[in-house]
């Protein structure tokens, strides 16, 4: 039997070849592609950490479902629960965040960025850990906005 399978593989050389180099392929393009999904995996959790890396933990507004009010409004964070949660015992800091859609135009008015996807929020000057400042200053007035590098030269 032993003989007859060594027979058989001299024979179909080239076919014994081909389904080597298949599962090879197999194996590679699989390997490939954990390895690939894992390093952009990784990019992805650095990225969305690297602003929250000094939060231990947020509070957030509930959804207008969960509050029973009538009036269709989102209930607000206040000053006053900002101050309370800075006097928390071992609470270093308390920071307010607004956050929503913004739009950016060029100069001929059309829209920069990824249309609903496009996201602003306040800046708390720098001491802001979400977005650290590397150029420029700090908005002094209403009239003013502080917008990233890429953004700029986007928008002329």
């Amino acid at each position: 039997m032993f003989r007859t399978a060594l027979r058989n593989v001299f024979a179909h050389k080239a076919r014994l070849l081909m389904t080597v180099l298949a599962v090879m392929l197999g194996a590679a393009f699989v390997s490939g592609t954990l390895v690939f999904t894992n390093t952009i995996s990784d990019a992805y959790r650095k990225s969305s950490a690297m602003g929250f890396d000094a939060v231990d933990v947020a509070v957030t507004a509930e959804g207008r479902e969960d509050t029973g009010d009538t009036t269709g409004r989102t209930p607000e964070l206040t000053d006053g629960l900002l101050d309370e949660a800075s006097r928390v015992p071992g609470a270093a800091s308390a920071l307010g965040v607004v956050s929503g859609f913004t739009a950016i135009a060029d100069k001929d008015g059309k829209l920069i960025g990824g249309g609903f996807r496009s996201q602003g929020g306040n800046y708390w000057g720098d001491d802001d850990p979400r977005y650290p400042l590397v150029d420029g200053r700090v908005p002094s007035g209403g009239g003013e906005v502080l917008i990233d590098s890429g953004t700029a030269e986007r928008a002329g």
